[in-house]
């Protein structure tokens, strides 16, 4: 339930079971977590038998944060490992978070080249965005993950921009924001009456304009 990045292990799993492989069966004789800190350390208890595999569930409800994990074992001649195994196990049961630029309900007229950024809190995969839903990840790059950019030029009119992301530990992100784009003058179209005339002095006019606009 988790994934690896780099030498890093993540999950959002606060009971999480750690599953070992071994290169010939082995048997656990030590493991436990402890915090960053230090000020938390919690035994694993796995099977007392040979195994190539053994799965080391905690037995308590761990607080988000990060660990390291430390581990014994011997083999069936009771040779025990000459250093133990390390590793850092990190446990976010929290969402993203992000900021929008430009922020949401803006009206933007003074440019059609919108710039669009994207900062989160935390580095994650950012597998989805879309401009009035056509595909936009293309546009926006990044260099750490977390802050993404695009400039993108587009026609006026209502805009509305839709990110799914997730961080490392599978916590996933739906955001959406909605903006106005009036950067050109307003085009107006005659639509009733058709052509321009009408069969009697009386009759309703019709127009429609490019962007929301105001009589």
């Amino acid at each position: 339930d988790g994934s690896k990045v780099l030498d890093e292990y993540y999950t959002n799993n606060q009971m999480p079971a750690i599953n070992v492989q071994f290169v010939e069966p082995a048997i656990v004789t030590f493991a436990k977590l402890v915090s960053k800190d230090g000020t938390k350390t919690v035994n694993l208890q796995g099977s007392t038998q040979l195994s190539t595999t053994v799965s080391l569930p905690a037995a308590e409800t761990l607080p988000n944060g990060e660990y390291n994990f430390e581990l014994y074992a011997k083999n069936g001649k009771n040779i025990l490992m000459t250093t133990p195994f390390t590793s850092i196990i990190i446990i976010d049961n929290i969402a993203p978070k992000l900021n929008f630029t430009p922020p949401n309900n803006t009206i933007i007229n003074d440019t059609s080249n919108v710039v669009i950024s994207i900062a989160f809190d935390e580095e994650v995969n950012l597998t989805s965005i879309k401009l009035n839903s056509e595909d936009s990840r293309g546009n926006f790059t990044t260099i750490d993950n977390r802050n993404f950019i695009a400039t993108i030029n587009m026609p006026d009119g209502s805009k509305n921009l839709q990110v799914t992301a997730n961080d490392f530990a599978k916590n996933q992100l739906n955001s959406f924001i909605s903006f106005m784009l009036d950067a050109t003058p307003t085009v107006i179209t005659l639509l009733e009456p058709k052509l321009g005339t009408a069969p009697s002095y009386t009759f309703n006019i019709t127009v429609e304009t490019d962007n929301i606009a105001e009589c």
